[in-house]
């Protein structure tokens, strides 16, 4: 007699198409929840980096890194 607590791929259709349906939902939405944090984190440090050329020039790093959400040491660096 088989065990019930693993699927068989060749008669367990439902159950392994819904897993699979899931897994791609939750890749889906892992990537979309990066690409978000990535877009916020490149525009905090794109922002920093410009301040850190001197585009605004006698600006305190404490505001920097108030403004860009950035650690000290990550606008120090830029």
């Amino acid at each position: 007699m088989a065990d019930s607590r693993y699927l068989n791929p060749y008669t367990d259709f439902d159950i392994t198409n819904a897993m699979n349906d899931a897994e791609m939902k939750g890749f889906g939405k892992g990537k979309e929840i990066g690409l978000e944090e990535g877009i916020e984190q490149g525009r905090a440090e794109g922002i920093a980096q410009g301040i850190a050329q001197g585009k605004a020039e006698g600006l305190d790093i404490n505001l920097i890194a108030k403004i860009t959400q950035l650690p000290l040491s990550e606008i120090e660096r830029l």
